[in-house]
């Protein structure tokens, strides 16, 4: 029964035959059709050739073939197993390598070659093996000396494999701090160009031209000065009341926040064009039920918690009750039923509304 084996033995041997000549010995396809197949009978093979080993590996320790430790049936196989899954774990990396046609000029003649001998060496070693377990009489097969010596180049190549992984990853990790470093020049340049562009800027350009300097996209140190810069404009609440009604969502929005991490207070100016600002949020919220499913994709909880923030602002600084207007923001969140958002803004509503009865009681004892 056991030589019903050779079959998937006779299998692998010709799959990495083939692998080989595919991978070390053809011409590399230039690309199109031919790349394609090339890639996926390499991959078939690959496969076909560590799969047919497995079941080689399992069923030579079933039949009790290993010399150490001596079992037999379920314990042999699955002890066969549990080292096939060893090896395949060291080789995956050098099988990786040794898989890319141009390996000699990605990873230099040293590394290719081992990681070659690596993954095609320890295949034709363990087919062998397997062979000589499958087909020598029992009474050889009790002889050491072809256990050890398999084993041994088994290891031997096992260690090959590991060095190879470990050339790798540290080739990998030098890439990496590479690029890392890279990535943080081009940041740096990048946030000197802003630095530069931003000094530029004067109190006659726009207040959309200094917004623009005060979103998180630019490095810190310039978004403080141009927040500190924007709250010391002349004609600041006549221009942020300017872009609280403006019709474009997105900036009215923007204004509102705006009012939150600028550092002035704001006056009774405001009042109306924050109510006004606060209630096209609530339209907008209402009209995007028509193009969404879920309210977690439209719901912004930053805005919906700048609204409560500018709402308590101006209770502090202007005596501005804006409950209404949280109420309409709330009747808005609460059309999405499902989202998560829309619960916690309603909870977190009714504590900003009762501390907005405070400090206007507070003010009026």
């Amino acid at each position: 029964m056991r030589y019903l084996l050779n079959l998937p033995l006779v299998i692998s041997l010709i799959c990495l035959i083939s692998l080989v000549n595919d991978v070390v010995l053809s011409r590399v396809p230039g690309g199109g059709d031919a790349a394609l197949g090339a890639a996926y009978a390499i991959a078939f093979e690959t496969l076909l050739v560590w799969l047919c080993l497995s079941v080689l590996v399992v069923a030579c320790g079933a039949m009790g073939g290993f010399p150490r430790p001596q079992m037999q049936g379920l314990q042999g196989a699955t002890i066969a197993l549990m080292g096939f899954a060893a090896i395949v774990a060291i080789e995956l990396l050098p099988l990786w390598i040794a898989m890319e046609h141009n390996a000699v000029t990605r990873f230099g003649v040293d590394q290719a070659v081992t990681a070659r001998l690596a993954a095609f060496g320890l295949p034709f070693v363990l087919m062998l093996y397997a062979a000589w377990i499958i087909n020598a009489p029992s009474a050889s097969r009790a002889t050491l000396a072809p256990h050890v010596g398999a084993l041994s180049m088994v290891g031997l190549l096992c260690i090959v494999g590991a060095v190879v992984s470990m050339r790798e990853l540290g080739r990998e990790a030098k890439v990496e701090q590479a690029q890392a470093a890279a990535n943080a020049r081009e940041a740096d340049a990048q946030a000197d160009q802003i630095r530069q562009q931003f000094s530029k800027l004067s109190d006659s350009d726009s207040f959309a031209a200094w917004y623009s300097y005060a979103t998180y996209n630019v490095p810190d140190d310039v978004r403080i000065e141009a927040l500190r810069r924007i709250a010391a404009r002349p004609q600041l609440e006549a221009e942020l009341g300017e872009a609280l009604a403006s019709d474009n969502g997105n900036w009215s929005e923007a204004a509102l926040a705006l009012i939150v991490r600028l550092p002035f207070t704001p006056s009774a100016s405001l009042v109306a064009p924050v109510r006004t600002a606060i209630s096209a949020y609530a339209g907008h919220l209402v009209e995007a039920l028509r193009y969404v499913t879920d309210g977690d994709e439209r719901i912004d909880e930053y805005m919906s918690d700048v609204v409560l923030k500018v709402a308590i602002q101006l209770a502090e600084s202007s005596n501005a009750d804006l409950s209404d207007s949280i109420d309409e923001v709330a009747h808005a969140m609460a059309q999405y039923r499902t989202s998560a958002a829309t619960r916690s803004f309603a909870a977190h509503s009714a504590e900003t509304k009762a501390r907005i009865r405070g400090i206007l009681s507070a003010r009026r004892g």
